[in-house]
């Protein structure tokens, strides 16, 4: 139990639209947004250099123009100040400039959808069927029927 009691029903629109996480979840943009971040700046212990990553933004912009008809028309610097705005990344300053590492809150939409893709069961076919068998021969041999045991 976490200690904090249940949000009312009228609170829920609220949430979604005020919570990073869910807001990430919820953007137009998410359908190329999500793969950036997966790839470029969660596997990273850190952060990136802001130039590098506004170097993989303009390319994957460039994707979603094409493969996904993406009609957006902010820079790639532009479009990471927002997503400093919006919580989705943190910045840094270093001797060499400013850095990005993602906030916790697309690590936790990141988590969400690999959970979903995945499924949320970690046991896999093979064990679920043993586990059943070992069920009915338990059951079986408890039963008083001498012809079921």
């Amino acid at each position: 139990m976490t200690g904090r009691g249940p949000v009312e029903p009228r609170r829920l629109g609220e949430i979604s639209t005020a919570n990073p996480t869910l807001a990430l979840l919820g953007a137009y943009s998410r359908d190329w947004v999500l793969p950036l971040f997966a790839e470029h700046l969660e596997p990273v212990e850190g952060s990136v250099p802001a130039e590098w990553f506004h170097e993989r933004v303009a390319e994957a912009l460039q994707e979603a123009r094409e493969d996904k008809e993406w009609q957006g028309d902010r820079s790639p610097s532009s479009r990471c100040a927002w997503w400093v705005k919006h919580r989705w990344l943190d910045t840094e300053m270093s001797d060499s400039g400013a850095r990005y590492r993602l906030s916790p809150y697309p690590l936790r939409a990141l988590r969400f959808v690999r959970e979903i893709a995945e499924g949320e069961s970690t046991v896999s076919g093979a064990r679920l069927s043993s586990i059943a068998h070992a069920v009915r021969r338990l059951a079986d041999m408890t039963s008083p029927d001498r012809l079921a045991q």
